[in-house]
């Protein structure tokens, strides 16, 4: 029971629809209705934003996807729009150590063949600058060598050496004492040999070593990418050349990924089966080459004295035995020996007659010759 009214009012019951309007419970109505409105505004928020970045990510992968494949095209298509382009931008350029290889050729040649001739051989170019052009397919080779080799004094030349060992179809007399190989010369002319001064430029005998590191290491820092080999069996010890500043750690670390060794192989000939007509010419005598105005003949004193390379002045090996020893053995119980073995005909340098057989002056159609480069 409660007064309602206030003074003289009338006492009566409060039944429970007053109570519904009373003024705290509207408060908690409004508090829950405001609660549920809170939940339903979240819910909704959260949802949108689950709605809105599930769309984003939908849309986002489809863009990446699209502009994946529209890369792709587009790199394709410029590789094969451009592909000689970037193949030509990156020239892979061979650096040959001329001397080396010409000596190396006249090595491999004594040890298959039993050769006597001494001297650096011009077609051992030949054989190196095919196979970077056509095996390789490098697209430029660059060749240095002496100029002695060129042309200078008979004993230093290349394919020269002396009157009865040069090859007269490379070799020619150009007058006072100086002697040219022609092969030599048109490859200069060709721009594949590039000529070094010894005896004139400071560095000495390491002239054109010098030369093929400077031109090589300048190459490879200006193209910044690995397209340099140099081509040789001389690892280059001591050597530093002047485009690597200084700077010997470098230099090394990049010759030891440049620089490529070689060999090569030279199959036998049998020089038995060759009449001695139908071998191949070899110095000046004979009329193989033409005597200079005022001599009938050749005259090592007038016309192949002296030498460009004083160290070596030899043009022939030492002959060697048709035959190997090979030390005695020494077996328990038994008694020890030794064994002789005869080397093979086609290892023989001479014929029945004692002659020795120009094995230098063959052409590469007439001997079985492999370069192998090694990695």
């Amino acid at each position: 029971m409660s007064l309602d009214g206030g003074v003289g009012g009338v006492v009566r019951k409060q039944t429970a629809s007053s109570f519904k309007d009373g003024y705290y419970h509207r408060k908690r109505v409004q508090k829950r209705n405001d609660g549920k409105r809170e939940q339903q505004r979240h819910f909704s928020r959260n949802s949108n934003r689950r709605m809105m970045r599930m769309m984003t990510t939908r849309s986002s992968l489809k863009r990446d996807e699209d502009a994946a494949k529209i890369t792709t095209e587009t790199k394709t298509t410029t590789r094969e729009e451009r592909g000689e382009e970037t193949k030509r931008s990156r020239r892979r350029k061979a650096y040959v150590d001329g001397a080396n290889v010409c000596w190396a050729y006249c090595a491999a040649l004594r040890a298959s063949n039993n050769a006597l001739a001494k001297i650096p051989i011009s077609t051992a170019l030949t054989v190196v600058c095919r196979y970077f052009q056509e095996v390789e397919e490098f697209e430029e080779v660059v060749v240095f060598a002496p100029k002695n080799y060129a042309r200078g004094k008979l004993n230093g030349l290349c394919d020269g050496g002396s009157l009865r060992l040069l090859h007269p179809e490379k070799v020619q007399y150009v007058g006072e004492n100086e002697w040219e190989n022609v092969y030599l010369r048109q490859m200069v002319d060709d721009g594949v040999l590039k000529l070094i001064d010894r005896q004139n430029d400071v560095r000495g005998r390491s002239a054109d070593d010098l030369a093929i590191l400077d031109e090589a290491f300048e190459h490879s820092i200006n193209e910044r990418h690995n397209t340099v080999v140099v081509v040789s069996n001389d690892k280059y010890e001591g050597h530093c050349p002047s485009s690597a500043s200084g700077d010997k750690k470098a230099f090394r670390d990049w010759l030891k990924r440049t620089r490529k060794g070689y060999e090569f192989d030279i199959a036998k000939f049998d020089v038995a089966t060759v009449e001695k007509e139908k071998w191949p010419k070899v110095g000046a005598m004979n009329g193989n080459l033409q005597c200079p105005d005022g001599f009938d003949e050749w005259v090592e004193d007038e016309h192949a004295w002296g030498s460009s390379r004083p160290w070596s002045k030899e043009t022939t090996w030492t002959e060697r035995k048709l035959f190997s020893r090979k030390k005695k053995k020494r077996r328990r119980g038994g008694v020890g020996g030794s064994r002789v073995a005869a080397e093979p005909p086609g290892l023989q340098s001479k014929n029945e007659d004692g002659e020795v057989f120009p094995h230098h002056v063959l052409p590469l159609g007439s001997l079985n010759v492999t370069f192998t480069l090694k990695q």
